[in-house]
Order: structure tokens, then sequence, then C-alpha cells
């Protein structure tokens, strides 16, 4: 999941030229009517979510195996 997220901000940050502002970052990360905001907390949100299922799948295994 790490890799997806670091491959579209990469995207964001250097195609076709380095971004120099984060409202320039934002405006590339647009997609249709979706503006880049929205994707963007998408994004954190994505990987919150798989952080916190990771971490809950990890605690749920120890508890089992202790």
């Amino acid at each position: 999941m790490l890799i997806q997220l670091a491959a579209f901000l990469g995207k964001v940050a250097v195609h076709p030229t380095p971004v120099t502002s984060l409202e320039e970052a934002m405006t590339r990360a647009d997609v249709g009517l979706i503006p880049g905001e929205v994707l963007f907390a998408g994004g954190v949100l994505y990987l919150v979510g798989f952080a916190g299922l990771a971490l809950f799948s990890a605690i749920a295994d120890r508890k089992e195996y202790l």
C-alpha cells in the first residue's frame, strides 16, 4: 500500500515538471471534477486505514500465541 501511495505522490511531485508549491501539487492531483484535496485526504484515510488494520492484526496474532 505504501508503494502505491509513494507512486502517486511521486507522480504529482515531478510530472511534467517539479512542483514549486503545495497549491500547485493540489491542482495537479485533481482528477476530473474531484479536487486534489479530496484525493489527498482519501490517500491519508487509505494509509491510516491499512496501517490500523495491520496493527490490529498484529495485536490479535500476538494475543493468540501468547
